[in-house]
């Protein structure tokens, strides 16, 4: 019997000891990980990163071990791709075949998407590392162990969701370097699955069909647009001329547009939009006008006023411009209707003249009003009182000043935006 707990006793001691090299190892790791990852010297940096991934190879490391540690591996191949930022064509070929699935997806998105979006470089040096990725990306349609904890489905919706947004980019950057041929399989890809609801990809699709002189599936694409209401301002300026080139007039055209529409989609539109509408009240508040003069929401009284909180940095408020100038186009003839674009949450100093710059360098004909009017920041005093945080942010007063709508965000379709602000004031109205 002693022998017997004394034989369990060793095992124990053994297991013991055998727990804490394993917790010594990771600690080691981590701290190994945290040095590298935190180095702020570039030169440095790299050499950190290198070495941690010859100590400690992906291919044989402890994913969840590395997981109650935070070791993110993508982080590690994050620095290794992006220093130095004008080799990170190198890089990515240099790399690709042992970058874990993360690491591609979030320099895509960091390093690509973002790139071409706020052209801070050229869509053929883009494309070039572009292409490289999206090649590889077919090596993860099985899941890698370290998302060994997904079910087939629930890793088959996290591939093709990485790879759409991929290819969305990828075809664009084909689009934008001419290459319009390769470009077509994939916009008609991502249409077949969209099934023509987001119109930034029906206009891309629209112009890359153009491009190839294919002029009868553009017209296709574009009816299809219109009929699911993902149309941008352009789209229907070339239904109208198409229009007219056919039947040599304007006349009949509103009617035939009308015969576009889904009365489904509608339909849908306006019981959504029926959950947000609300009566609240409002405190009075004040902004400035572009010549410093204040301007008081208690003047709106007797109009119904729509309110559009937006910044200079922030892409989807001004993507949702050429909808807002469409819905103020329509409703311009309403002269109890009155639309304020508010500037808030700038800190840069010189806001404003980037502000006014981007107004007149787009025609835009908005009545630009902001949020205190010190150059370098906004004071922010009116969206602290109307509880304006996340923008864009749209608010539709009626004619007692009262909150009849209060919507965030903008879901990409000039079109419907622009139906959906025209219903928001005719409810009001109602």
């Amino acid at each position: 019997m002693k022998k017997i707990v004394w034989c369990a006793a060793m095992v124990l001691a053994m297991m013991a000891v055998k727990a804490q090299a394993q917790d010594n190892a990771i600690a080691t790791k981590r701290t190994a990980y945290y040095k590298a990852y935190g180095e702020q010297d570039s030169a440095k940096a790299i050499v950190l990163a290198k070495q941690f991934l010859k100590d400690y190879p992906m291919d044989k490391t402890d994913v969840e071990a590395d997981a109650k540690a935070n070791v993110q591996y993508y982080r590690i191949y994050q620095k290794l791709l992006t220093i130095p930022a004008k080799e990170m064509n190198k890089n990515v070929a240099t790399y690709i075949n042992e970058l874990p699935f993360l690491s591609l997806v979030d320099f895509y998105y960091h390093s690509i998407s973002l790139y071409l979006l706020h052209k801070i470089e050229a869509p053929a040096s883009l494309l070039e590392r572009s292409e490289i990725i999206i090649k590889r990306m077919p090596a993860f349609k099985t899941a890698p162990r370290e998302y060994a904890n997904l079910s087939k489905a629930e890793w088959d919706l996290k591939y093709e969701r990485a790879y759409r947004d991929m290819i969305f980019t990828h075809t664009s950057l084909l689009h934008a370097v001419g290459r319009n041929a390769e470009a077509l399989p994939f916009a008609e890809e991502l249409n077949a699955f969209f099934k023509y609801k987001n119109a930034s990809l029906n206009q891309e699709h629209i112009d890359i069909l153009l491009a190839l002189k294919k002029k009868r599936e553009a017209h296709t694409v574009l009816e299809n647009s219109v009929r699911n209401n993902q149309a941008t301002p352009a789209m229907l300026d070339m239904l109208k001329a198409n229009y007219v080139a056919k039947y040599k007039t304007e006349e009949g055209f509103d009617k035939y547009r009308e015969t576009l529409r889904d009365e489904d989609v509608e339909a849908a539109m306006k019981e959504e939009l029926k959950k947000e509408f609300i009566k609240k009240d409002l405190p009075a508040f004040t902004l400035y006008d572009v010549n410093g003069n204040k301007v008081s929401s208690a003047d709106w009284k007797g109009k119904i006023v729509v309110l559009d909180f937006w910044a200079s940095w922030c892409a989807p408020c001004k993507a949702a411009f050429p909808g807002m100038k469409m819905a103020q186009d329509r409703l311009s003839e309403q002269k109890d209707v009155a639309f304020y674009f508010i500037v808030v949450h700038e800190h840069k100093k010189g806001y404003k003249d980037d502000i006014n710059k981007f107004i007149k360098d787009n025609n835009y004909p908005f009545t630009v009003l902001f949020d205190g009017f010190d150059d370098a920041k906004s004071s922010d005093e009116a969206a602290k009182q109307l509880n304006v945080t996340a923008i864009p942010h749209k608010m539709i007063l009626d004619k007692e000043g009262k909150l009849r709508f209060s919507v965030i965000s903008y879901m990409g379709s000039p079109s419907r935006l622009a139906d959906e602000i025209v219903m928001m004031v005719n409810m009001t109205r109602e």
